[in-house]
C-alpha cells in the first residue's frame, strides 16, 4: 500500500500546475457537530442540550474555474490517499463545491492535508491544483500561501 501511495504521489507531481489567475478557491467554514464514536464505555448521564463547545469548525472548498484548458473532459478531487471526492464534468459555470473535514482532524492529519484537482483529458491528467494544510494550519495552493487555520 506504501509503494501505491508513493508511486501516486510521484505521478501527482509530474502533472503540470494550473495557473492561480485562471481559478478561485474560496474556503468555507460551518460549525458542525462531530458524529458520534462508539465506545466501550458506559455513560449514565446524557446531557440534553448541545453547547457551544460540541460544535467545531468544518471545511469545504468552493472552487470557481474561470478558464479551462482545451480538451478537458472531467474534474477530480482527491487526497493523497486516493480517495476521491469529487468527479464531474466540467460546466460553463465552472463552480465546483466539495468538503474536506474537520479542521482539527486535517491539521493533526487523523484526515488528509493534501488534496489533488485534477483536470482530466480522455481519463489523463493534464493539469492539476495542489490544496495542503500543514500541521501548523498553514494553507497552501499550488505551494503558495493562502492563510493559516
Amino acid at each position: 500500500m506504501l509503494f501505491l501511495s508513493l508511486i501516486l504521489m510521484l505521478l501527482q507531481e509530474a502533472i503540470p500546475l494550473k495557473p492561480l489567475q485562471e481559478i478561485d478557491i474560496m474556503t468555507n467554514y460551518e460549525l458542525r457537530k462531530k458524529p458520534y464514536v462508539e465506545n466501550a464505555n458506559v455513560v449514565f448521564d446524557q446531557p440534553d442540550k448541545e453547547s457551544g463547545t460540541d460544535l467545531l469548525p468544518f471545511m469545504s472548498i468552493n472552487l470557481k474555474v474561470k478558464k479551462w484548458a482545451e480538451g478537458i473532459t472531467q474534474i477530480k478531487v482527491s487526497d493523497n490517499k486516493g480517495k476521491t471526492y469529487l468527479k464531474k464534468k466540467p460546466t460553463e459555470e465552472g463552480l465546483y463545491d466539495f468538503e474536506l473535514g474537520f479542521v482539527d482532524d486535517i491539521k493533526d492529519k487523523v484526515l488528509p492535508g493534501k488534496f489533488f484537482i485534477s483536470f482530466l483529458m480522455d481519463k489523463k491528467p493534464i493539469e492539476q491544483i495542489t490544496i495542503e494544510i500543514e500541521e501548523d494550519g498553514t494553507f497552501l495552493v499550488n505551494g503558495e500561501k493562502r492563510g493559516k487555520f
